[in-house]
């Protein structure tokens, strides 16, 4: 990213984190809640969990739909899960030539189509996330390791995730993950808490299938304006951030190279 676009990324992301924060505080009676599709809930959220989601992302509970949630999530009305929805900055970066480009180049294909944008603000206290992946669909998951041809052949999904302010390695909410996870397609294997389990169970034994080196964590360090690509059946986690560290946004950017 240039200096300029640093700047405005980071400005565009605090507005974002802005309309939903005060979407947290609002009177949820307001909503015209046959028109997003169900009756209005009985439920509402509470002092503490609106506390707990205001200033970060992925931190409002989000089990079930009783307080309406996941409706408003499903409808984008959370800025959160739609920002390019909310903020024209952020909306000029999924449709930019070079964003584009970079998915094609990705994703090894001329034809690709957006799938979802999201808000990632990780301020102080963040707990972090558990080691994961995520599932493409079309019967690609839980079904082996696949040849690189195989791979590049199949549906593929790429996370783009940007961090205008970037991150350190340690306790600063930043990503961690492996290279070469995702030839294994196993989103349902490779869950695990700590980076100990991953290590011992999923990791142990494995070597890329292309370079042969074996697999291990990456615990990312990343300068500011830095962009990070990968598959979705690729293994990540992200680190907690400490009380003291400063709030840092993130967005992601995701695409498909095939409709499914």
């Amino acid at each position: 990213m240039t200096d300029q676009a640093r700047e405005a990324w980071v400005e565009a992301a605090q507005v974002g984190q802005q309309i939903n924060d005060r979407l947290l505080r609002a009177d949820w009676s307001q909503f015209d809640w046959q028109a997003l599709g169900r009756l209005p809930p009985v439920k509402s959220l509470t002092t503490a969990e609106i506390e707990n989601g205001i200033g970060g992302s992925q931190q409002v509970p989000q089990a079930d739909d009783d307080a309406g949630v996941l409706t408003l999530r499903v409808h984008s009305v959370f800025a959160e899960y739609f920002p390019a929805g909310h903020v024209p900055f952020l909306m000029n970066v999924l449709t930019h030539p070079q964003m584009l480009q970079l998915q094609r180049q990705c994703l090894g294909s001329e034809s690709i189509y957006f799938d979802h944008n999201q808000l990632l603000t990780r301020s102080g206290g963040y707990p972090g996330n558990s080691w994961h992946s995520h599932r493409i669909g079309a019967g690609r998951d839980n079904c082996g390791m696949a040849e690189l041809a195989e791979y590049r052949a199949q549906p593929n999904t790429n996370l783009t995730l940007c961090y205008p302010e970037g991150f350190e390695t340690g306790k600063d909410g930043g990503l961690k993950i492996v290279r070469g996870s995702h030839l294994f397609r196993d989103p349902a294997g490779c869950r695990f808490t700590t980076d100990i389990e991953m290590e011992q169970q999923w990791l142990a034994n494995r070597v890329h299938p292309v370079t042969g080196d074996p697999l291990r964590i990456e615990r990312l360090d990343l300068p500011p304006g830095s962009l990070v690509c990968c598959l979705t059946h690729a293994a990540h986690a992200v680190e907690p951030k400490a009380m003291d560290r400063k709030t840092r946004c993130c967005t992601v950017y995701c695409y498909k190279n095939q409709m499914i």
